[in-house]
């Protein structure tokens, strides 16, 4: 009887200077997942040295690129591929992954013919303690965290994206990845579990629970420049040109 190889999947996480607690859960709930993956950590200029003794695949960046992890994940996406990766995910440095995250991914791509699946996250203050709230987008299916896909390399033309995104809206780099792949009409799948830990900065979030903000919360003013660049005459040339679309935001 011939066995079906085990799929191949590259999770990549940029990093720029978290703090070596916060990188060792997201890279010890890559480890630990159900089905085999590798970790890509790319220090975006600010290499961990903690890192270089763990099982992963290391890649330094020789100085930041202050793009929102953009740049790490372009290079590491690069990389995956000439590698010979099948399948590409993104973990970004403060999050984690659920023990079962990829595996019902990937369930998801082989029985329901999808080359991008999606799940949902968790919600955490940043100390990782678990807040009762969800967002709407994301439930309607409007939104995908980054750290929330697990795409196939008959969708890898998708991942053209980071490179390609002006660096203006690289604070709203998940909203345009997700209006990329809507643009190219990727085939979505949704597995509707909240298997993402995802540690909020968003000020919204903790006000709606009656919580103070941490001190460097996003606000809507932090998206102000984002706004201001996708309803200028430049922005829009460039966003045509750079990505082919424009995004209403």
């Amino acid at each position: 009887m011939i066995q079906a190889t085990p799929a191949r999947i590259a999770v990549i996480t940029p990093y720029c200077g978290e703090p070596t607690s916060m990188l060792a859960r997201c890279h010890e709930s890559v480890l630990a997942q159900s089905v085999a993956a590798d970790h890509w950590l790319v220090a975006d200029g600010r290499p961990d040295p903690a890192v270089a003794g763990w099982q992963a695949r290391h890649v330094v960046l020789p100085q930041p690129h202050d793009d929102n992890g953009n740049t790490p994940r372009a290079v590491g996406s690069v990389l995956a591929q000439a590698s010979g990766y099948e399948f590409i995910a993104y973990l970004d440095a403060d999050n984690w992954f659920g023990p079962g995250h990829v595996a019902s991914l990937l369930a998801l791509v082989e029985h329901g013919r999808v080359p991008v699946a999606c799940a949902w996250r968790s919600f955490h203050r940043l100390d990782g303690t678990p807040m009762a709230i969800t967002e709407t987008e994301e439930d309607q299916l409007a939104h995908v965290d980054t750290s929330a896909y697990l795409i196939h390399r008959r969708a890898f033309a998708l991942l053209d994206c980071w490179h390609r995104m002006p660096r203006q809206l690289s604070p709203i780099c998940d909203r345009v990845f997700f209006r990329a792949l809507q643009h190219q009409r990727w085939g979505m799948g949704f597995t509707r579990e909240r298997s993402v830990g995802f540690r909020s900065r968003y000020a919204s979030h903790y006000r709606t629970l009656g919580l103070a903000p941490p001190p460097d919360a996003k606000t809507d003013a932090t998206f102000e420049p984002c706004r201001a660049f996708v309803r200028s005459a430049a922005g829009i040339r460039e966003m045509v040109d750079r990505l082919g679309f424009w995004l209403e935001f």
